[in-house]
């Protein structure tokens, strides 16, 4: 049997992919709505303040705090491309940077998104409030979501909300391995879902892979900003929660093991286009045949 409770994964993966609409009325109308299991009621929220973003509503098991993932790329409004372009410097903001809501340090680029959600959107009041009468909080999210829900549970459990669960997909690494092994202990019960070749859950990459690309930047003709951001020194990321990783046939793999890892590094050396059509949170925008990870998770 699984040890991840497939079910919440379900709903949850389902809750991550509405975490992408852009308000109450269009999260209601999506196709992922009835499968998230959220209540459509005031508790009901998408909470947006500038690049960051997140959706927050009640259901039958608890509540579901679900953090959207870095904006797609393909927004053709110089105003709305603009907003896209700053989410994705947010994801190469790499240093690591302390927290005072625990021990290590983070990613800062997502520190400065959760500390926006929390300080200017008013998230913890919110959350609290659709919590009342004890009902249990469970983080998700997908790509930069999934590492927000990570920070998020940290600082709940912090602040004296202990989540009832984790569950993120195709997320990147958070913090460093202090951060992580703290975490380990606060919030024991956290599962990430990792994609066949998905090369975002590899990210940001070991120091090698980053002493490569540093050198690589002295003879690649790259924007001043963008060198900045690849040759600043950090230290060694490292990845939480229990690895639940959805292999080439589709099945679950709960081993995270050493064998699986090294069959997952080499794949991404020749995944090609996988790398990225891997990530995708579903499958509307992929070739017949593709799955995204609403579409594998429910293959479980």
């Amino acid at each position: 049997m699984p040890n991840v409770n497939v079910e919440r994964a379900k709903q949850l993966v389902r809750a991550s992919a509405l975490a992408y609409e852009n308000d109450e009325n269009a999260v209601k109308g999506s196709k992922h709505f009835a499968g998230s299991k959220l209540i459509d009621n005031p508790h009901l929220k998408k909470l947006t303040n500038g690049i960051d973003s997140v959706l927050i509503g009640q259901t039958d098991f608890g509540v579901v705090v679900a953090f959207r993932g870095t904006l797609p790329p393909t927004e053709t409004d110089p105003v709305k491309a603009i907003k896209v372009a700053l989410d994705w410097l947010n994801d190469v903001d790499l240093v690591l940077r302390e927290v005072p809501y625990s021990a290590g340090k983070v990613h800062d680029g997502f520190r400065k998104s959760l500390d926006n959600l929390w300080d200017n959107g008013h998230l913890f009041a919110l959350v609290q409030a659709a919590a009342e009468g004890g009902r249990r909080v469970f983080f998700t999210g997908h790509s930069k979501g999934g590492a927000l829900a990570a920070l998020a549970a940290r600082r709940f459990k912090a602040a004296g909300v202990t989540p009832a669960g984790v569950i993120t997909f195709g997320a990147p690494r958070v913090g460093d391995e202090k951060f992580a092994s703290t975490y380990a202990v606060e919030v024991p019960n956290h599962w990430r879902f990792e994609h066949q070749d998905d090369v975002v859950p590899h990210l940001p990459p070991w120091p090698a892979v980053m002493l490569a690309l540093q050198a690589l930047a002295q003879f690649v003709d790259l924007s001043a900003l963008l060198k900045a951001k690849v040759t600043k020194p950090f230290g060694h990321y490292q990845s939480v929660g229990k690895l639940c990783f959805l292999d080439w046939s589709n099945q679950l793999d709960e081993s995270d093991s050493i064998l699986l890892e090294f069959k997952r590094e080499g794949r991404l050396i020749i995944a090609g286009k996988e790398l990225i059509t891997d990530h995708f949170i579903d499958a509307t925008h992929l070739s017949a045949g593709k799955l995204g990870y609403v579409e594998t998770v429910d293959l479980i």
